[in-house]
């Protein structure tokens, strides 16, 4: 079975940023990285500059291109993938971690953020996704990059299957974990009485 496409892109986008540091798998590629982190700027001129990075695994349509492009850019961004969870899940674990710190208006920012990038189209996604990304670096939560690229590619279904899935992931852990708290809460007063 072949592998999905998004899978490829990111595990190629994957090798401009390995450092291993042994002779057989290049060290980081900064200048690659740099020019696709220029992409976010929108410029046209910074996004042709990718193609010479990326252009041979690029989709035909041009919004496809687009989507591949941006992307690109955050993933230079923010290089740490993982392969588990979604965007919401990333999301909360971010917003868990820095309320654990005490930092509830960090965590309160969060929520709101990701409650307006629901409401919008795929076009203008651009900027909340950067500061999503922005937020997930400063907190050293991985990514999962193919799983992202997948679900935007999907972002403006009627069904809003993708938000619905972020939205769950997002607040129903929180949901949970206050489920959870509550009920350790009521089985300790049940034995202390």
């Amino acid at each position: 079975m072949a592998r999905p496409h998004s899978d490829v892109f990111i595990a190629y986008l994957q090798r401009f940023a390995e450092n291993t540091g042994d002779e057989e798998t290049p060290k980081i590629d900064r200048a690659a990285l740099a020019t696709l982190r220029r992409s976010l700027s929108g410029q046209p001129r910074d996004v042709v500059r990718t193609f010479r990075y990326i252009g041979q695994l690029l989709p035909r349509q041009r919004e496809a291109q687009d989507l591949y492009v941006l992307i690109a850019g955050l993933f230079a961004m923010h290089p740490m993938n993982t392969a588990e969870g979604n965007l919401g899940d990333h999301l909360a674990m971010l917003r868990d971690a820095v309320k654990a710190e005490g930092h509830n208006g960090r965590a309160d920012t969060i929520d709101k953020r990701l409650a307006a990038m629901l409401q919008v189209r795929r076009p203008h996604l651009r900027p909340h996704l950067l500061r999503m990304i922005t937020f997930l670096k400063a907190g050293q939560v991985p990514v999962n990059w193919a799983l992202l690229l997948r679900q935007l590619g999907n972002w403006d279904d009627p069904s809003g299957w993708v938000q619905r899935s972020w939205a769950t992931s997002f607040w129903g852990s929180q949901n949970a974990d206050s489920a959870r708290r509550s009920s350790s809460m009521s089985q300790q007063q049940e034995v202390s009485e």
